[in-house]
């Protein structure tokens, strides 16, 4: 299901960004706020990743389980 809510749509495009950027600590911030807004797969999804990349497994795998 995609995202319904703008604010949370605009922080989850934030957070991609900032990944890319490489600011990542920024990513999981943007990421965690758009999730308090609205729990979507996509979000989760995305944040486990981040949380991957930042070598964060145990929250990688938490937010992965979060999207089943």
């Amino acid at each position: 299901m995609p995202i319904e809510s703008l604010e949370a749509k605009e922080l989850f495009l934030k957070g991609i960004a900032n990944a890319q950027q490489g600011k990542i600590q920024q990513a999981i911030d943007d990421l965690t706020k758009a999730l308090e807004i609205e729990e979507d797969y996509e979000i989760y999804f995305l944040r486990g990743n981040v949380f991957g990349v930042n070598g964060d497994i145990d929250k990688a795998i938490e937010d992965y389980n979060s999207t089943i």
